[in-house]
């Protein structure tokens, strides 16, 4: 209790008011003229007032139509890549009136800024001698164009040349005056970018034990076709809409490209048309009927049912090995399966329609390699100082 604060609005700013039950309830957060100090005060004096600023959004990678994603790297300069990884995530913060902050997910310190020249840097959040603010706006080629709020004018990308003689260039972020219509510009594209989620549709499945009782950790799926407590071995789902609502879950490989090409990735359900209570799940290199799938929303999480065979994605929970994927028909409402052995039974009592929780992934800023090789370089810096 003692950290949680009510926020009192006012018209000049809000005021913090202390929920603690052991002692201060009530009092409000005050900052001290002269020192500086923290300490609650029992009056609502100027000393109380706050201003509150937005530090959370959207995550997105910002791409450029011709040259790649926007990065932030460990020193604030910003580049073009196309790299898929955190440096190129980039964080959408409402500010009111239609503007945004577009901070870095790495270094939340800094956000995107430009002057009146043209030049595009990042800077501090409470930098004010800068344009900071920006308007994210649609446009009729297939992206959207990033304005500034100060000087209108549109974020955009330029190749310049940085040595002659062997033919070296680089590309360079600066803001344009807006396209007028009717206006003939061959490097349009220049100024048109692309917003993508930072997890680009990329999920792990976790299953959650809806029991009372049960503190294990959330089952996830990986390596497939397993089902484990395990997170390091969970699997990674790239999830596709169609057009009549059903999805189909892509399974990223972590081999090598040339061996992704032989291998089979979407999820689909094994069932053949029988009448069997479950069915097996297996991996196929096309996306066909037995690949789709329908997510119903259920509380705590998703139902996955393939449109095929209306079966669900369960699996046989288990104490003593990691459980299979599979399918079932089964549903809360069902009548028991007909069986001749009670232990057959219980064990298809047990496969009914699991809830799925879709968690999102978010790209990594270094490799396992790179890890791996920042570890040792520690390890022996250590070691020789």
């Amino acid at each position: 209790d003692s950290t949680k604060w009510c926020i009192i609005k006012s018209s000049d700013g809000i005021m913090l008011q202390s929920l603690s039950s052991s002692g201060g309830a009530g009092m409000m957060l005050a900052c001290s003229n002269e020192k500086g100090s923290i300490y609650l005060s029992s009056s609502s004096l100027d000393y109380c007032l706050w201003h509150a600023d937005l530090v959370t959004g959207e995550l997105c990678f910002l791409s450029n139509i011709q040259n790649g994603r926007l990065r932030c790297d460990l020193l604030g300069l910003l580049s073009l890549t196309d790299n898929w990884k955190g440096w190129e995530v980039w964080r959408l913060i409402e500010t009111g009136n239609g503007y945004v902050k577009i901070s870095s997910w790495m270094h939340s310190q800094y956000v995107l800024c430009c002057n009146d020249e043209g030049t595009v840097s990042t800077c501090s959040y409470t930098d004010d001698t800068k344009c900071t603010d920006w308007a994210v706006e649609k446009t009729g080629s297939g992206g959207v164009i990033i304005r500034s709020a100060t000087y209108d004018k549109i974020l955009s990308t330029k190749i310049v040349i940085t040595n002659e003689i062997k033919n070296e260039t680089k590309v360079i972020l600066q803001t344009v005056d807006k396209q007028q219509d009717g206006d003939d510009n061959e490097d349009d594209t220049a100024s048109l970018w692309q917003i993508e989620a930072a997890h680009r549709q990329t999920y792990s499945l976790l299953h959650t034990s809806n029991s009372a009782d049960n503190q294990k950790k959330p089952l996830s799926v990986g390596p497939f076709p397993y089902v484990t407590p395990n997170h390091k071995q969970m699997d990674q789902w790239r999830l596709e809409q169609r057009e009549d609502g059903a999805v189909t879950l892509f399974l990223k490989s972590k081999a090598s490209k040339e061996e992704q090409q032989q291998e089979q990735q979407y999820l689909g359900c094994c069932c053949d048309g029988d009448n069997s209570v479950s069915s097996e799940v297996c991996l196929s290199t096309e996306a066909g009927d037995a690949e789709l799938w329908v997510l119903e929303p259920v509380m705590g999480g998703y139902r996955l049912k393939s449109k095929k065979s209306n079966a669900y994605l369960s699996f046989a929970e288990s104490d003593d090995v990691n459980s299979k994927l599979c399918t079932t028909t089964i549903t809360e409402s069902s009548p028991p399966p007909p069986s001749n052995n009670d232990d057959d039974d219980n064990q298809q009592l047990a496969i009914i329609p699991m809830v799925w929780q879709l968690d999102p992934c978010m790209p990594r800023a270094v490799s396992s390699s790179k890890i791996q090789t920042f570890a040792i370089g520690t390890t022996v810096a250590i070691a020789t100082t």
